[in-house]
């Protein structure tokens, strides 16, 4: 409530209604990634997607990522998922770092998402010639 203590109450309770596994109601485990989910997507994913149509309304080409890897050297608890951000080190190349612990298959994505990132900033397109990265819209986000 304290996030959302100014909405109406039937807003409150469609956003509960939405996040809430009935199955499972009582899964303390499964509440608190309820609870990430909710407070992930309102403060971070429902504005990106609210930018992202804005821009492709308008015309600009949008491009969009959704990094799901969770780090294998993150400091979070596992119910806690791929927070906001942990793709910085890999754009960063934080796990070429050969002292640090990271798999091979963690390197090998910081490469490729340095690449990418690279690749965006000098032809404002994130992929190579050959491959098809879909453009964002409203119709196919």
């Amino acid at each position: 409530d304290t996030i959302f203590k100014d909405f109406y109450k039937i807003k409150r309770e469609a956003i509960v209604f939405q996040y809430t596994d009935w199955e499972e109601i009582t899964d303390g485990y499964l509440n608190q990634k309820m609870i990430a989910d909710i407070v992930g997507d309102y403060f971070f994913v429902c504005p990106t997607n609210y930018f992202a149509e804005i821009l492709a309304d308008a015309g600009v080409e949008v491009y969009y990522y959704y990094f799901t890897h969770r780090t294998s050297t993150s400091l979070w608890g596992e119910w806690m998922g791929v927070m906001h951000g942990d793709e910085m080190e890999y754009v960063f190349g934080h796990p070429l770092n050969m002292s640090l612990q990271y798999h091979t298959r963690e390197r090998d994505l910081a490469a490729h998402i340095m690449q990418s990132f690279t690749r965006f900033a000098l032809t404002g397109k994130p992929h190579k010639p050959d491959e098809k990265w879909p453009l964002y819209s409203r119709a196919s986000p």
